[in-house]
């Protein structure tokens, strides 16, 4: 089982903004509102604003043209934004200096930590101890996102979880399979080869042939 992540715990932007949810979950507080005031702009308050909420619910950033627009139309009145910002003012937005900050400031006060390649080894090892006891790659990585989240971390993208699960699961899978073939003798090695094997004048092996036997004479016995 592959697994997407649906199937792990991984947070994503919620599908549906009703206004309950809004107002539960991303309506700022007063503190919220006077760190927003510190950013002269308009926008760029609600793409604080925006950042901070999600980040909240999610543990990581998404780029401003993944803005969800309920979300956009809901915060607007709070960051003093009177119309709906346009695509290529979300464009020159994302590539701010006062953006990049604004990450920065939200990560210190969230003490939280960002995801780095330096780190990727460490995440390798957590992974790599999951693998031992757990075979699904969503398994996998739902043990890496508590140990993110226990250790303060970003979440790195889903796509980076599932890539390190992936590759360690196989490393792990690949060295119990030499460490069997290593225990087997040489004529359990050939009668392996030999069930396996496929005959060049057969489409399938021995061993499918004997499980179509083995078929065969339990559909005779009933």
């Amino acid at each position: 089982m592959q697994g997407g992540y649906q199937d792990t715990a991984y947070p994503v932007l919620d599908t549906q903004y009703s206004a309950r949810l809004l107002e539960k979950h991303y309506r700022p507080t007063d503190l919220e509102l006077s760190w927003a005031s510190a950013y002269r702009k308009p926008l760029h308050r609600l793409g604080f604003l925006i950042h901070l909420k999600l980040f909240q619910r999610m543990g990581y950033f998404v780029v401003p043209k993944e803005f969800p627009l309920p979300l956009i139309r809901f915060l607007m009145k709070f960051a003093g934004v009177h119309s709906l910002p346009t695509e290529a003012e979300w464009s020159t937005y994302s590539t701010a200096a006062s953006r990049y900050k604004q990450l920065d400031d939200i990560r210190a006060n969230r003490g939280v930590r960002r995801y780095t390649d330096e780190d990727e080894p460490w995440l390798m090892d957590v992974a790599r101890k999951a693998a031992q006891t757990k075979d699904n790659v969503s398994d996998i990585i739902n043990v890496m996102l508590e140990e993110l989240v226990r250790f303060c971390y970003e979440l790195p993208s889903f796509f980076e979880l599932q890539r390190i699960a992936r590759l360690i699961r196989n490393q792990v899978n690949t060295a119990y399979f030499k460490t069997i073939a290593e225990g087997l003798s040489t004529e359990a090695r050939l009668h392996i080869d030999t069930l396996l094997q496929k005959d060049t004048e057969q489409s399938y092996s021995c061993l499918a042939a004997a499980q179509t036997r083995a078929k065969e004479t339990r559909c005779q016995g009933n």
